[in-house]
């Protein structure tokens, strides 16, 4: 029988490992090397969200915070439509899921109709899902059942499960049974109840 290894024994094992070693740090370069290159492109939009008063080290601070800043929202407009690469441009989508960011909601949907790059194309969908209200209940529902919008729809569910309107409630029960969106459909109706 052989004798298992505690976990400090393996890693130590693996410290004396000079392949081990040389992949691991080879991939810690690439990590540095990657978020050098992200803080290069991010740098002009950066700079515009600080001048606009915002201490922000990457639009990704804005992602998952609960402070406002509507004032920045035109900024992000405007670099949304910018040729960056496709981390930077979900991470600007992402960041305009804010309520002050729904006068932008026509722009925004606009947007997400003529994606192309599906990881840009659901930082679309989550902010179009996290300022969604009972005000763009129809236009929700036809993004979600444009076929078109491919899986970045299913982000689209949670508005019409928090809306306590029946359309709503109507649009969901459908989407249970249409095999792509059923499982989410299901769990939504569940616990929206």
């Amino acid at each position: 029988m052989t004798k298992r290894l505690t976990a400090a024994e393996l890693l130590a094992q693996l410290e004396n490992d000079r392949d081990f070693v040389a992949r691991r740090e080879e991939q810690d370069r690439a990590v540095r090397a990657k978020a050098d290159a992200m803080r290069t492109e991010e740098a002009p939009l950066v700079c515009e969200l600080q001048a606009a008063g915002y201490d922000v080290e990457s639009v990704w601070d804005f992602v998952n915070t609960s402070r406002s800043y509507p004032d920045a929202i035109p900024i992000l407009m405007s670099h949304l439509s910018r040729p960056y690469s496709s981390p930077l441009r979900e991470g600007i989508a992402r960041a305009l899921g804010t309520p002050a960011a729904m006068g932008s909601w026509d722009v925004l949907i606009a947007r997400y109709r003529s994606e192309r790059d599906l990881r840009v194309k659901d930082g679309l969908a989550a902010a179009i899902a996290a300022i969604a209200d009972d005000s763009v209940l129809d236009s929700l529902v036809g993004l979600v059942t444009d076929a078109v919008n491919g899986p970045s729809r299913l982000f689209l569910l949670r508005p019409l499960a928090k809306s306590r309107t029946p359309e709503a409630r109507e649009a969901l029960v459908a989407l249970s049974s249409d095999p792509f969106f059923e499982k989410e459909a299901k769990f939504l109706l569940r616990t929206s109840k």
